[in-house]
Order: C-alpha cells, then structure tokens, then sequence
C-alpha cells in the first residue's frame, strides 16, 4: 500500500480493521453492513494534546462528557487533560 489516495475497501470484523484493498470493487464475503463512504476520507485518529475538560470544579464551562463527546464527534481518540481546574486535576485524589 502506498501513502497516496486511492479507492479501496476496508474490512472490519469485532471493531478492528482487519483488511483494506486497493480495489473498486466490493470484497466478495459475507458482512452485516456495507456503508457507502463515497466521496469521504478515512484518517486515523487525531491526538488533542491540550484540552480543558474543566472538571473538578468549573463544570459550568464544560466537562469531561460534554467535551469528550465533541473530540470524538472531530475524529479525536486520544486526549490529554490540560489541569486548570479548582482543585488542579493532576493526581488521582483530585480526579
């Protein structure tokens, strides 16, 4: 596989890609859903290295499932949790 764009397939099977081809044609097999992502881009996950999840204390603004939900809805998996927050969430007593 090459690091260009190219029209393919990507298997997945219990949550894992498990194949991906440089075919336009669908893989012959038996699969529960086939989505047609037409015109769309597949990227891996981002990585946000500098959040404000705002909890402990200052949930007012935002929290860790409000703003969770809006990094996975950007595409992001992996987050890391800037601690400005009262008291500072840096050790696991404060979280």
């Amino acid at each position: 596989m090459t690091d260009a764009l190219f029209k393919g397939s990507i298997i997945i099977d219990d949550d894992r890609i498990t194949e991906i081809t440089e075919d336009t044609k669908s893989p012959r097999g038996n699969y529960d859903k086939c989505v047609d992502a037409t015109g769309c881009f597949v990227l891996p996950g981002l990585i946000d290295e500098h959040v404000h999840f705002r909890e402990p204390g200052l949930t007012g603004k935002a929290d860790i499932e409000s703003e969770s939900r809006a990094a996975a809805y950007g595409g992001v998996t992996t987050y890391f949790d800037m601690p400005n927050t009262k008291p500072p969430n840096n050790n696991a007593g404060n979280t």
